[in-house]
């Protein structure tokens, strides 16, 4: 489960414009996005939103299926995912 202070558990997908996807962006803050050395705030070119890493909370079951998702990824390609 994924679940987002302020806002509760998210559910699967998430449709732009719906009552979930408003509060998703009532809870975020705009993205800055580096340019070298610096860090930049321009809506003109990055208008993408995030949610403060504290405030989103991952079930185990998350980190279980990540996992299996990434090695079922890599097996392929050769990447070794033992580290």
């Amino acid at each position: 489960q994924l679940e987002v202070e302020g806002v509760g558990p998210i559910s699967f997908p998430v449709v732009c414009g719906s009552p979930l996807a408003r509060l998703l962006v009532a809870a975020a803050q705009h993205a800055p996005y580096g340019r070298g050395q610096e860090t930049l705030l321009d809506l003109e070119v990055r208008t993408a939103w995030q949610i403060e890493p504290e405030r989103v909370k991952l079930s185990e079951g998350w980190y279980h299926d990540l996992y299996n998702v990434v090695e079922h990824l890599c097996a392929p390609m050769g990447i070794d995912t033992s580290e």
